[in-house]
C-alpha cells in the first residue's frame, strides 16, 4: 500500500517538473546504492561460500565446546 502511494506522489511531483531538477542527484544516489548493494551481495556471498568450504571439506574443525562462537563480551 506505501509503495502505491508513494508511486503517485512521485507522479505527481514529476508532473511539475520537480523530479528533472535533481536528476543528477537520484543518478548519482540510485548508483551510489547499486554499488553499495552489490558489495553486500558479494560480502554475504564470499561468507557462504567459505562456509561451504570449511564444512564440506572438513578444513576447520571447532572445538569441543565451540568456545570461538560465543560471544566474547557475555
Amino acid at each position: 500500500m506505501h509503495g502505491f502511494s508513494l508511486q503517485h506522489q512521485l507522479v505527481a511531483i514529476d508532473h511539475f517538473n520537480f523530479l528533472k531538477k535533481f536528476q543528477q542527484i537520484l543518478r548519482t544516489v540510485i548508483i551510489a546504492l547499486i554499488i553499495t548493494g552489490t558489495g553486500f551481495l558479494v560480502y554475504a556471498g564470499h561468507l557462504g561460500a567459505t562456509l561451504v568450504y570449511q564444512q564440506a571439506a572438513g578444513v576447520y574443525t571447532p572445538s569441543e565446546d565451540c568456545i570461538e562462537f560465543t560471544d566474547p563480551d557475555s
